[in-house]
């Protein structure tokens, strides 16, 4: 889970830790529009991250294996 976690905060450009990466859910993904809404707790607002179709197949992969509302699954 650790090189997952490394791909999509790289990708996204999201801040690591609970603050925005592991706080990423499976809502805040618009596959049909191709973007994220990342909450950024700095500025306490939402910003759209733009996604490739790549990055977008990688996210449905991982969807459909996940056993939690969180992108990134730690603690079990």
């Amino acid at each position: 889970h650790i090189f997952w976690a490394i791909e999509v905060c790289f990708t996204l450009g999201t801040r690591s830790g609970p603050s925005e990466l592991l706080s990423l859910k499976w809502e805040n993904i618009d596959f049909k529009k191709k973007e994220v809404l990342i909450y950024g707790r700095k500025p306490k607002d939402f910003r759209t991250v733009p996604i490739s179709d790549f990055f977008a197949g990688r996210l449905r992969e991982k969807m459909q294996k996940a056993k939690t509302d969180y992108v990134i699954e730690y603690k079990g």
